[in-house]
């Protein structure tokens, strides 16, 4: 009897560790997009600013944008593991900036897809700037987005902070280019933005696997007494 419920209790373990024995694949979005550090550097905006990171200008970077009266900048020199970022500013004359690409890969009904990001406020040296609110969202760029995370502006510190991103395609009315949606929102007469880089796979729960093992040997154990 104690076997059985070990094996019962494995099973259970395994179909709720492992969604794509139940709901279909999982598909790392990374694999699909470009420029995930944004080492391709960039510049859009409603005008030059007045400060300057290592900014190298570069069109084919990947990355579209859209909003009113913003920057979306990738400077080099932070303080990260890849040697740029991007960092979007709401200006005063507008409250919303969307960061987005289009990802190359189908949506199938049942797929899970994810992807991995590292956000955190805007501090190089003495310069430091307020945070706005960070919405992770897929969908049109341009109109309906879905399975959105917030992350408020209170959260985001000068501290890196990872967001590990995924959502089930329901078979969501949508046309076949996608796109993986970073949408920065600030109140109008102010200043203020989000750093965002590093994206890449989710990384596999490694701890799942010791913890199965572990619960393996435990029925091993029980079985020989």
């Amino acid at each position: 009897m104690r076997v059985k419920g070990c094996l019962f209790l494995l099973a259970g373990l395994l179909i709720g560790a492992c969604p794509a024995l139940s709901h279909g694949a999982i598909v790392q979005m990374a694999d699909s997009m470009a420029n995930l550090g944004f080492d391709q550097a960039f510049s859009v905006g409603g005008s030059t600013p007045d400060f300057d990171y290592g900014l190298i200008s570069a069109s084919a970077n990947a990355w579209g944008t859209t909003g009113e009266g913003y920057y979306i900048h990738s400077y080099s020199g932070v303080e990260d593991t890849a040697p740029n970022m991007t960092y979007s500013q709401c200006q005063w004359i507008g409250d919303e900036v969307r960061t987005y690409q289009e990802v190359m890969t189908p949506l199938v009904v049942g797929d899970t897809y994810q992807v991995s990001l590292k956000y955190r406020q805007f501090v190089v040296g003495a310069d430091t700037r307020a945070s706005a609110d960070l919405y992770v969202s897929w969908g049109d760029y341009a109109g309906g987005l879905y399975d959105t995370v917030y992350i408020p502006a209170s959260e985001i510190t000068a501290e890196w902070k990872t967001l590990n991103y995924s959502f089930t395609y329901a078979g969501n009315s949508l046309t076949p280019n996608w796109a993986m949606v970073l949408r920065t929102v600030g109140t109008i007469d102010s200043w203020s933005g989000v750093c965002v880089d590093s994206l890449g796979q989710v990384p596999e729960p490694a701890t799942m696997s010791l913890l199965l093992a572990g619960l393996v040997g435990v029925c091993v154990r029980r079985n020989r007494k």
